[in-house]
């Protein structure tokens, strides 16, 4: 009920659950029982690919992302234990205008400093979804901050990768 709300694309929030509680008929986030959760809700402004992460928190975490209005009654779209060290992460396809609620814990009822970053991929981050560009000739501004290689995607310029994807069909 006391969640901290965000509505933006991307961010992070840094926190920590020292003297945190679960809340009654809160579910085991990741199926950890953990003890000392910490909520966030956010609303997304696309949709399209988010990625939740608590990468980077002095403890080690559980993070789990749900629906729902009543804590009691929620239905878990991701859950991760272990991502990146202690950290965990999470991806799901977001809704425009869908309500999210995230909860950090600490395995094992952990307790410490807590770091959550979350961002959206571009529209065009797979090849399905390329952005239709037209013309004889013309530039596109575009980011591919945040952008992924599919699975079986050739990485292009090494390892890592973060494509983006035009569609052209050339006029004449």
């Amino acid at each position: 009920a006391n969640a901290m709300a965000f509505a933006a694309d991307s961010g992070t929030a840094d926190g920590t659950n020292a003297g945190a509680t679960k809340e009654l008929g809160e579910p085991a986030h990741a199926g950890a029982e953990g003890g000392a959760s910490i909520w966030y809700r956010w609303t997304a402004g696309r949709s399209g690919q988010a990625v939740f992460s608590t990468c980077g928190s002095g403890i080690d975490t559980v993070l789990a992302v749900y629906t729902g209005t009543a804590v009691g009654s929620l239905t878990q779209i991701g859950a991760s234990a272990v991502d990146c060290g202690d950290g965990s992460g999470v991806s799901f396809r977001a809704s425009a205008g869908a309500e999210y609620n995230v909860a950090v814990d600490g395995q094992a009822g952990e307790t410490g400093s807590t770091h959550l970053e979350w961002f959206q991929r571009p529209t065009n981050d797979d090849r399905a979804d390329a952005a239709s560009i037209s013309g004889d000739t013309g530039t596109v501004d575009s980011s591919n901050r945040y952008g992924s290689l599919e699975p079986n995607e050739p990485g292009p310029g090494g390892p890592g990768g973060a494509s983006v994807w035009f569609r052209w069909t050339a006029p004449s």
